[in-house]
């Protein structure tokens, strides 16, 4: 793995996209399962606040493999190939798992892997430190209840910069 500059901000977003156990088949045995039966999206918004100049900056996902219960520990394939993106001043772009699946999947060489298949893991945005960006996640998701959708939950989330030579430090409750 190459190393990264130490003048450059990291956003890192953890995502869910397509449908897990929608016919709730699963026997998961505990309330601590990794997952629940359900469709589930996740949605991020980068944007360049700076009005007088372009920014670039990378991108690369990073994809877990659920267990085939829905229990016990994911595994990590090897991450994407990063994806160089460059936004116009004040300009933005909109992250989905259609462009997970199809832009940073294919940048490995492998198959994308089609919709509603579910997909989970990280994605890693990286720009230099003078140039930060406005980077937001909204997570959803709906269970089933006989293959049907039920429910419905939305969460907005600001996403921080970190600096990849520092460790992100825990959050106090």
């Amino acid at each position: 793995m190459a190393a990264r500059a130490r003048d450059s901000l990291v956003y890192a977003v953890n995502f869910l996209s397509g449908d897990f156990d929608r016919a709730g088949t699963l026997d998961r045995g505990s309330a601590d399962a990794a997952l629940k039966s359900g469709s589930y999206a996740t949605s991020v918004d980068v944007h360049n606040p700076d009005a007088g100049r372009k920014v670039k900056f990378r991108m690369r996902a990073a994809l877990f493999a659920p267990p085939k219960d829905g229990c016990g520990e994911l595994f990590s394939p090897q991450p994407a190939k990063r994806v160089e993106v460059e936004l116009e001043p004040l300009g933005g772009m909109h992250v989905d798992g259609a462009f997970v699946r199809n832009m940073l999947l294919q940048a490995r060489d492998t198959p994308a892997i089609a919709a509603p298949a579910f997909i989970m893991g990280w994605l890693s945005i990286e720009s230099d430190a003078d140039v930060p960006l406005d980077v937001a996640a909204v997570h959803t998701a709906h269970g089933f209840v006989g293959g049907s959708p039920s429910g419905f939950s939305m969460q907005v989330t600001r996403i921080p910069s970190s600096s990849p030579c520092e460790p992100a430090k825990p959050r106090k409750s």
